[in-house]
């Protein structure tokens, strides 16, 4: 009897969940509240810089006291030096994390290293017919595009680009075309990679970067003003699902991609703070966009999520609240990551590492008293 009311209930449950999708297409997660991650559970440092996913699920996370893993269970610290070497703190503060196909790749303050994601020990690289020490410096960002192979490097006045050949642990630097490489007046900001092109900004430009021939190409370069129809800088750029998403202090701006370029009539905007006041006019900081179109924006007071930004139902709900002072702020956003089991990944500095799920609740419209009635409790 129980099992052909649970089977009842399931059935009038999908209909349900189709039905208000119709309605009410709303991004609902599962839960409203944060999982931390902090030194009482063995995070290495309270600064967590970055966070990574390797191809069989683990979390990777970059602190400033080094590198660590996250089965969903426990941290497990991966050691740079042997323990009878001395440790230089720099090596330790790491800064940029991406995954290549059985490498780890590690920016830290005090350069690039590479570790084995089968083995997980760090193992030495080659650079092809280049100095050999171009990355013993300070690395702000990592890009990687897995389809063609390419590392994208940021450091302080210049951007490179490696070709990776993971047999021989090898690193193959990409010229530039024409010796046109304008990176030095380019933002800090990390590079967006989308079906093989790179996106990075000016104080003035969009910029569109390709590999043609295995030299890096200026494409396509787009003023912001022209663009974007008004005169803003921007602080981080996004791609998901077909669209670039580029957020300023103020909002977010998007528009679609088409044929490998952008289809710059179809322009949409939020302004943050005119959605909702308890946001601040200026709020520079990373952001990510989930699988429905959901912002998630880091600033000085916390995060917040945008549902449905560009249409007329748009809606902000604010977490992780500290203080919505600059100057007393104690939690500062450093990243944020959807992983591909769509959980949300919170780097803080002070605080540690923070995440929940983003995937709905199966049951979430299926009223307590009809799991009572079937003997279940709804938690």
């Amino acid at each position: 009897m129980k099992n052909t009311l649970l089977l009842k209930y399931l059935i009038i449950s999908l209909i349900s969940i189709v039905y208000m999708s119709i309605l009410c297409p709303i991004s609902i997660s599962a839960n409203e509240s944060f999982k931390n991650i902090g030194i009482q559970n063995g995070l290495a440092h309270t600064d967590a810089n970055c966070v990574a996913q390797d191809s069989t699920g683990l979390i990777w996370i970059g602190t400033n006291s080094g590198l660590q893993n996250f089965d969903g269970y426990q941290l497990q610290t991966i050691d740079y030096y042997p323990s009878n070497q001395k440790i230089y703190e720099s090596h330790n503060r790491i800064t940029a994390l991406e995954c290549s196909k059985n490498r780890l790749w590690v920016g830290s303050d005090s350069g690039l290293t590479c570790l084995d994601l089968n083995t997980h020990l760090y193992v030495p690289y080659t650079i092809a017919e280049g100095d050999p020490t171009i990355f013993n410096q300070r690395i702000l960002r990592l890009s990687i595009d897995n389809a063609n192979h390419h590392l994208w490097i940021r450091v302080e006045n210049q951007l490179y680009v490696a070709k990776i050949e993971e047999a021989t642990n090898t690193l193959y630097l990409l010229e530039w075309d024409n010796n046109s490489n304008l990176s030095t007046y380019w933002t800090q900001q990390k590079p967006v990679i989308y079906e093989g092109k790179a996106w990075i900004t000016t104080d003035k430009a969009l910029i569109q970067l390709a590999i043609i021939n295995q030299k890096v190409h200026i494409k396509r370069r787009y003023q912001l003003e022209d663009l974007l129809r008004q005169k803003t800088e921007i602080s981080s750029l996004y791609a998901s699902e077909g669209y670039l998403y580029l957020r300023s202090s103020q909002g977010c701006f998007r528009l679609p991609f088409s044929d490998n370029d952008l289809n710059t009539s179809d322009l949409s905007y939020i302004d943050f703070h005119q959605t909702n006041p308890n946001i601040p006019n200026n709020t520079i900081a990373t952001f990510c966009v989930g699988k429905d179109g959901t912002l998630w924006c880091g600033y000085f007071g916390g995060i917040f999520e945008v549902r449905q930004p560009f249409t007329e139902h748009r809606t902000i709900n604010q977490y992780l609240e500290n203080n919505r002072n600059i100057n007393f702020s104690r939690t500062r956003i450093s990243s944020l990551f959807i992983d591909k089991f769509n959980n949300l990944w919170i780097s803080t500095i002070d605080r540690g590492l923070y995440y929940r799920s983003l995937t709905s609740a199966p049951f979430q419209y299926l009223p307590n008293e009809k799991f009572q009635e079937i003997g279940f409790a709804k938690e």
